[in-house]
């Protein structure tokens, strides 16, 4: 009997501590559970946290870059004004004379800072270097040309007087028969080309202009229609 009281103690205390063990065991797998969980959240809240600093750099990338662009352009557009305005410069200056009409290949002649002719330097920024180079290129040429006749003339003009044949005598003078006056009225293409290396910006500029001329540069230089 008492052999069977210890047996039957034994089962009834190994029947008692199960349920503790059951117990912990829960709350072991609970805790583990819980810091799972736990870490999992934090590798989220990394990730999402990765991306959120992937997007914001992205944006300030490019913000950056078309501000960027945006300077670039402005630049581009000054350098292009002043180029631009370094050529019609010089057509302004060609056509203020009649030099390219008696001599269009040598409007202007070499000098220190530009040694070629049909040439103009221009200082743009003060800086006393040669910014922009500007050829009239091709030469200054004549398009159209023609003789005028006395009926065109206004002899009250300085101008058209000079251009006047006296009808009285009618030898000696080209034209005198015909009514043709002693002058032409011509059409030319002045083009201006610009240049500035530091920039590498070019415009090209062409402007026409009708010119009174005499009867020898009309003949030397214009075709006639």
């Amino acid at each position: 009997m008492k052999g069977s009281n210890v047996n039957d103690d034994s089962r009834a205390g190994i029947g008692v501590r199960a349920p503790v063990r059951s117990r912990a065991s829960r709350r072991i797998q609970a805790s583990g559970r819980a810091r799972r969980a736990r870490h999992g959240q934090a590798g989220a809240t990394l990730l999402v946290g990765l991306i959120m600093l992937v997007l914001i750099t992205m944006a300030a990338v490019t913000a950056h870059n078309l501000a960027r662009g945006n300077l670039q352009a402005v630049a581009n557009m000054g350098y292009h004004n002043d180029t631009a305005a370094a050529a019609q410069q010089t057509i302004e200056a060609v056509i203020s004379s009649t030099k390219f009409v008696q001599a269009p290949n040598a409007v202007f002649s070499g000098d220190g800072a530009c040694p070629a002719v049909n040439t103009r330097c221009y200082d743009v920024n003060g800086d006393g270097s040669v910014d922009v180079r500007v050829g009239l290129t091709p030469a200054p040429a004549c398009r159209t040309g023609r003789v005028l006749s006395t009926a065109e003339l206004d002899f009250d003009e300085p101008e058209d007087l000079g251009c006047a044949v006296s009808t009285s005598q009618t030898f000696g003078i080209k034209g005198s028969v015909t009514a043709d006056s002693l002058c032409g009225q011509t059409v030319w293409d002045v083009r201006a080309r610009a240049d500035d290396a530091a920039t590498r910006t070019s415009v090209r500029v062409t402007q026409g202009v009708g010119v009174r001329v005499s009867l020898d540069d009309l003949e030397a230089f214009c075709p006639t229609t």
